[in-house]
């Protein structure tokens, strides 16, 4: 009788692991696009806050300058072009590429590293001054 309860213990036990063994890839896709789905989040914030950050300097007038800390969650590529501010970035190997509207940009084409930045914004009469320093 002990040897059959050991039997169906180690079956009981087989079946569990198995089942297990094949939730296991689904779980790591459910993170995988919940940890994509975070860092899209972040940054899309930090393009809509680079963004505001602009039109506020815009709308103070020329010679005002704002300044924020920014932190990136993936490495990004950021440039401005026809009245677009663009942001690309990869997360779980998919590009994901964001953009709006803003006001008139002088700042270069980067590609910037993950981590916390100072992002500053001066009018200068015509265009706004953008800069991004690593802190």
């Amino acid at each position: 009788m002990r040897g059959q309860a050991s039997l169906e213990l180690l079956v009981v036990l087989a079946a569990v692991f198995a089942f297990a063994a094949a939730l296991l890839p689904a779980e790591q896709e459910y993170a995988g696009a919940a940890r994509t789905a975070v860092i899209t989040s972040v940054q899309a914030t930090v393009l809509e806050r680079t963004t505001q950050l602009a039109r506020e300097a815009w709308l103070a007038g020329p010679g005002s300058v704002l300044g924020v800390e920014l932190v990136l969650q993936a490495e990004t590529h950021i440039e401005y072009a026809n009245g677009t501010l663009e942001m690309s970035f990869n997360s779980s190997n998919r590009t994901i590429e964001r953009q709006l509207r803003a006001p008139p940009i002088e700042m270069k084409e980067q590609m910037l590293e993950k981590g916390k930045y100072w992002v500053e914004a001066k009018n200068e009469g015509t265009r706004v001054q953008v800069e991004w320093k690593k802190n």
